[in-house]
């Protein structure tokens, strides 16, 4: 398989976000074809500026199922922090100890 050789350099820019952090990513072809003498030429060293409009800094709002508990806002919500990545159990006496009030909730599942 035989790629082709561009005549320019190409800079191809995005902008994305990874929990709620905002990056740049730029791409370019790190080698072109010189069109006047026809010999390759490597990009070596690139100095430019980035300049990002508060329009593309923007997340799109979760939406959900008209029937999920975070749709309505009501009932009492915890937040369990973790240090590191993984799964946790979740279970009555981890609950119980943060304080909930375990006869208050369902045992059943809609």
């Amino acid at each position: 398989m035989f790629l082709k050789l561009r005549s320019s350099f190409d800079f191809k820019t995005n902008i994305t976000d990874k929990r709620k952090k905002f990056y740049a990513v730029v791409e370019v072809n790190e080698v072109r074809k010189n069109p006047t003498s026809g010999q390759f030429e490597k990009l070596v060293r690139y100095e430019g500026s980035l300049s990002v409009s508060g329009s593309a800094l923007t997340t799109s709002k979760a939406s959900y199922l008209t029937t999920s508990a975070f749709a309505s806002g009501s009932g009492e919500w915890y937040k369990v922090g973790v240090v590191e990545d993984g799964v946790y159990k979740i279970d009555y006496s981890f609950l119980n100890d943060m304080g909930v009030d375990m006869s208050s909730l369902s045992s059943r599942c809609n």
